[in-house]
Protein backbone atom coordinates (compact mmCIF):
# COMPACT_ATOMS: atom_id res chain seq x y z
CA UNK A 1 0.00 0.00 0.00
CA UNK A 2 0.91 3.52 -0.73
CA UNK A 3 1.64 6.38 1.69
CA UNK A 4 -0.65 9.44 0.40
CA UNK A 5 1.20 12.21 0.49
CA UNK A 6 -0.18 14.81 3.76
CA UNK A 7 -2.32 18.50 2.37
CA UNK A 8 -0.55 20.68 4.63
CA UNK A 9 -2.91 22.04 6.87
CA UNK A 10 -2.02 25.55 6.92
CA UNK A 11 -1.59 27.12 3.54
CA UNK A 12 0.40 30.78 3.20
CA UNK A 13 -0.99 33.45 1.68
CA UNK A 14 1.38 36.16 0.39
CA UNK A 15 0.54 39.81 1.13
CA UNK A 16 0.10 41.40 -2.03
CA UNK A 17 1.51 44.75 -2.57
CA UNK A 18 2.23 47.01 -5.14
CA UNK A 19 5.83 46.97 -6.53
CA UNK A 20 8.46 49.68 -6.73
CA UNK A 21 9.07 48.59 -9.82
CA UNK A 22 6.13 48.20 -11.38
CA UNK A 23 5.29 50.06 -14.72
CA UNK A 24 2.13 51.74 -13.03
CA UNK A 25 4.55 53.41 -10.88
CA UNK A 26 6.46 55.21 -13.45
CA UNK A 27 5.94 58.48 -13.99
CA UNK A 28 4.42 60.13 -17.62
CA UNK A 29 4.85 63.33 -19.43
CA UNK A 30 2.63 65.41 -20.52
CA UNK A 31 2.35 63.87 -24.65
CA UNK A 32 2.04 60.58 -23.28
CA UNK A 33 5.67 59.24 -22.71
CA UNK A 34 6.34 56.64 -19.37
CA UNK A 35 9.48 56.96 -18.18
CA UNK A 36 10.83 54.24 -16.60
CA UNK A 37 12.48 54.23 -13.25
CA UNK A 38 13.50 50.84 -11.76
CA UNK A 39 14.95 51.25 -8.65
CA UNK A 40 17.54 48.05 -7.48
CA UNK A 41 20.11 47.70 -5.08
CA UNK A 42 23.25 46.11 -4.79
CA UNK A 43 24.35 44.90 -1.52
CA UNK A 44 27.42 43.38 -1.00
CA UNK A 45 27.62 39.83 0.25
CA UNK A 46 28.88 40.33 3.97
CA UNK A 47 25.55 42.76 4.17
CA UNK A 48 23.26 40.10 2.33
CA UNK A 49 24.68 37.69 4.80
CA UNK A 50 23.41 40.04 7.77
CA UNK A 51 19.92 40.39 6.27
CA UNK A 52 19.61 36.52 6.22
CA UNK A 53 20.75 36.12 9.84
CA UNK A 54 18.71 38.76 10.78
CA UNK A 55 15.69 37.30 9.24
CA UNK A 56 16.56 33.76 11.07
CA UNK A 57 17.25 35.31 14.53
CA UNK A 58 13.30 36.95 14.00
CA UNK A 59 12.36 34.09 13.21
CA UNK A 60 13.98 32.06 15.77
CA UNK A 61 13.54 34.65 18.29
CA UNK A 62 10.07 34.30 18.62
CA UNK A 63 9.83 30.36 18.34
CA UNK A 64 6.75 30.03 21.18
CA UNK A 65 5.18 26.70 22.06
CA UNK A 66 1.27 26.17 22.80
CA UNK A 67 -0.06 23.44 24.88
CA UNK A 68 -3.47 21.99 24.60
CA UNK A 69 -5.29 19.09 26.35
CA UNK A 70 -7.07 16.52 24.15
CA UNK A 71 -10.53 14.61 25.63
CA UNK A 72 -8.55 12.06 26.79
CA UNK A 73 -6.47 13.91 28.94
CA UNK A 74 -3.20 13.45 26.44
CA UNK A 75 -1.33 16.91 26.70
CA UNK A 76 0.10 18.08 22.93
CA UNK A 77 2.56 20.62 22.41
CA UNK A 78 2.68 22.32 19.13
CA UNK A 79 5.75 24.71 18.33
CA UNK A 80 5.45 27.75 16.22
CA UNK A 81 7.58 30.29 14.83
CA UNK A 82 6.80 33.95 13.07
CA UNK A 83 8.17 32.23 9.78
CA UNK A 84 4.77 31.89 8.11
CA UNK A 85 4.25 35.81 8.84
CA UNK A 86 7.89 36.71 7.88
CA UNK A 87 7.36 34.70 4.25
CA UNK A 88 3.59 36.21 4.35
CA UNK A 89 5.15 39.59 4.28
CA UNK A 90 7.91 39.79 2.49
CA UNK A 91 6.25 37.85 -0.20
CA UNK A 92 8.49 34.96 -0.39
CA UNK A 93 9.69 31.37 1.42
CA UNK A 94 12.47 31.64 3.67
CA UNK A 95 14.03 28.87 1.09
CA UNK A 96 13.63 30.72 -1.92
CA UNK A 97 15.00 33.83 0.36
CA UNK A 98 18.71 33.01 -0.11
CA UNK A 99 19.01 31.87 -3.63
CA UNK A 100 17.36 35.67 -4.34
CA UNK A 101 19.70 37.26 -1.68
CA UNK A 102 22.65 35.84 -3.52
CA UNK A 103 21.86 36.10 -6.81
CA UNK A 104 24.15 38.15 -9.26
CA UNK A 105 23.16 41.88 -8.91
CA UNK A 106 21.19 44.02 -7.42
CA UNK A 107 17.46 42.88 -5.64
CA UNK A 108 14.56 44.74 -6.05
CA UNK A 109 14.58 47.78 -3.50
CA UNK A 110 11.24 46.82 -2.15
CA UNK A 111 12.50 43.09 -1.08
CA UNK A 112 15.79 45.40 0.80
CA UNK A 113 13.34 47.59 2.73
CA UNK A 114 10.83 44.47 3.22
CA UNK A 115 14.05 42.84 5.04
CA UNK A 116 15.15 45.92 6.33
CA UNK A 117 11.29 46.29 8.18
CA UNK A 118 11.64 43.25 9.42
CA UNK A 119 15.02 42.48 10.86
CA UNK A 120 15.47 46.34 12.24
CA UNK A 121 18.84 46.20 10.17
CA UNK A 122 18.73 49.68 7.88
CA UNK A 123 21.68 49.76 4.87
CA UNK A 124 19.75 52.35 3.20
CA UNK A 125 18.25 55.48 3.87
CA UNK A 126 15.84 57.90 2.89
CA UNK A 127 19.15 60.30 2.82
CA UNK A 128 20.98 57.78 0.83
CA UNK A 129 17.90 57.70 -1.76
CA UNK A 130 17.61 61.08 -1.69
CA UNK A 131 21.49 61.30 -2.52
CA UNK A 132 21.17 58.64 -5.22
CA UNK A 133 18.64 60.32 -7.19
CA UNK A 134 20.02 63.46 -7.39
CA UNK A 135 23.61 62.19 -8.19
CA UNK A 136 21.55 59.98 -10.82
CA UNK A 137 19.62 63.41 -11.77
CA UNK A 138 23.03 65.36 -12.43
CA UNK A 139 24.58 62.34 -14.59
CA UNK A 140 21.39 62.19 -17.01
CA UNK A 141 21.41 65.85 -17.01
CA UNK A 142 25.33 65.69 -18.48
CA UNK A 143 25.13 62.63 -20.49
CA UNK A 144 22.53 64.52 -22.33
CA UNK A 145 24.29 67.99 -22.92
CA UNK A 146 27.58 66.15 -23.95
CA UNK A 147 25.88 63.27 -26.53
CA UNK A 148 24.21 66.34 -28.41
CA UNK A 149 24.06 66.13 -32.72
CA UNK A 150 26.82 68.64 -33.99
CA UNK A 151 25.03 71.13 -35.64
CA UNK A 152 27.07 73.46 -38.96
Amino acid sequence: MTQAIAYPSKVRSFQKTVALNSAANDPMTADGVRISMPLYIDLPNTLRKDLLNGVREVIAGNFTTSETQTQSGLTVSTPSSLESEVEAFLGLSIDNLRNVLFSRGGMPADLLFKLQAVTGIEFVSEKDLTAAYKERQAFVKKWKKDHTFPTN
